[in-house]
């Protein structure tokens, strides 16, 4: 009897452990977790990017969300006082901005050291979710948000229901909160133009320190007076107002504007050129009010490309001409480009370009075709020698062959040897060392004289062929 009691016993506390137990996995509270898991923080120095992959054997202690046990990385970090928060996560893996389901949230926490038990925010499904996005040049998922927080000390976590082998690249990064504009002044808040004249309007926006101190532009009457970044243009007679408006819309200023009558200006221009700058002045027949516009010098003149290779085609490069102000001059408007019509073959060519309208002047700018590229056709080793054939090229070209017996064709072993006249389409190496391993290559070249120089182009290498002497 007292052995069945014994039994009886033993089997009531079994059940009563394995009771303990279910309960502790299912009916865990969400707020209540493992001891220690402060342990397993990372310290995140705001800025810096940390990278890691979710893997088996990771911290597992933390439980939310029915109790269910996931994986962890908790990193340690402080905000250096309020702010915003940027967080912004990138993975070749979408799962890392991805939700299961509404049951099994895997996803971000950020918890307050103060109080670790105290989830202050937390992206997951239905709720924050970070919106993932895809780089296709770099085959990367990222996401990212901004988050509100004091000064002080916090954690950050990431955690997954299942481990995650792609690693994932996490950076934290503080940002000044948004500080709103409070006024706008123009200067000044009157104008008197008349049509065809421009002026520019300053605005100071304060505080100095405000986020975004970007400002709007607009006019009440484009057809009287028109305004572009800052700038008014009178168009015709009448009344106007420029308004000037924040980024947020919640703060603006007006000037007042009004365009009189017509003036009727009479303008000589005095040409820019690659030394100095011009001028336009213009007087007023009317009044003999004068106004003068700088026409600045040229800065640069160049081609689109100094170096082609032979292809039978005609080569023309764009022009690209800047004044010292970074702006483009017009092709037909401010100059003409005469181009050689001989640019098909190989050879050194000049472009000439004479400045017209409100520059003077030219300039001749040089670009060169290159000899078309040959190969061998046929390479035959022989005794002591190496045979040789090849395509002919151009009736004014001639060759150059390399043989060495170094694949990097290094100067202290290599040989070249010049074949002058292009209707030469084979040749034969004698007197070379007998079962030696030779490295062979062709290229083409052409003497080009212009302005009573002598040039000689050459076109690239062929690809290098291999062969070995004979006994």
């Amino acid at each position: 009897m007292n052995r069945n009691n014994k039994k009886r016993k033993q089997t009531v506390s079994m059940l009563l452990t394995l009771f303990l137990l279910i309960s502790g996995i299912f009916f865990v509270p969400a707020t209540i977790y493992a001891a220690g898991w402060l342990d397993y923080a990372q310290d995140l120095t705001m800025g810096n990017t940390v990278s890691g992959s979710l893997k088996a054997g990771d911290y597992r202690g933390l439980t939310e969300d029915g109790g269910s046990a996931r994986y962890w990385h908790i990193y340690r970090f402080t905000m250096p006082k309020d702010g915003l928060l940027n967080l912004y996560i990138e993975s070749a893996s979408s799962t890392y901005l991805m939700y299961s389901s509404s049951t099994r949230p895997d996803g971000f926490a950020i918890y307050s050291a103060s109080n670790p038990d105290n989830i202050i925010w937390r992206s997951r499904y239905g709720e924050r979710e970070i919106r993932r996005e895809f780089s296709s040049s770099r085959a990367m998922y990222y996401g990212s948000t901004e988050i509100s927080l004091s000064q002080g000390d916090y954690y950050f976590a990431i955690r997954r229901f299942n481990t995650n082998d792609t690693p994932y690249y996490l950076t934290l990064s503080y940002k000044e909160p948004v500080i709103n504009v409070t006024s706008i002044t123009l200067s000044p808040s009157r104008l008197t133009l008349e049509a065809g004249e421009q002026r520019n309007i300053a605005a100071t926006v304060l505080p100095n320190n405000a986020t975004n101190k970007t400002v709007l532009w607009k006019s009440s009457n484009p057809s009287v007076a028109d305004v572009d970044n800052g700038t008014v243009k009178a168009v015709s007679n009448g009344t106007a107002s420029i308004i000037a408006t924040s980024i947020d819309g919640e703060i603006s200023a007006t000037c007042a504007v009004t365009v009189k009558c017509t003036h009727n200006y009479q303008a000589s221009v005095i040409p820019a050129t690659t030394k100095s700058n011009g001028s336009i002045e213009e007087v007023c027949a009317k009044c003999g009010e004068k106004k003068s516009q700088t026409i600045h010098q040229i800065s640069s003149v160049n081609l689109s490309k100094t170096s082609y290779t032979y292809n039978g085609k005609l080569r023309k490069p764009a022009i690209s001409i800047i004044d010292t102000q970074g702006s483009s001059l017009m092709n037909g408007k401010d100059y003409r480009v005469s181009y050689p019509d001989i640019s098909a073959q190989a050879g050194i060519y000049q472009v000439k370009i004479d400045f017209i309208g409100n520059y003077y002047g030219s300039v001749n700018k040089q670009f060169k075709v290159l000899p078309k590229s040959i190969s061998f056709t046929k390479v035959t080793s022989k005794k002591k020698g190496i045979a040789l054939k090849w395509k002919k090229t151009a009736a004014d070209c001639g060759y150059e062959i390399a043989y060495s017996t170094s694949k990097k064709f290094t100067k202290k072993s290599s040989h070249i040897i010049d074949v002058r006249k292009s209707r030469t389409i084979s040749k034969t190496i004698s007197r070379l060392k007998p079962k030696q391993r030779y490295y062979i290559r062709i290229r083409t070249y052409k003497n080009v004289t212009l302005n009573g120089k002598t040039t000689k182009l050459y076109s690239g290498w062929s690809k290098v062929k291999t062969v070995r002497t004979k006994k």
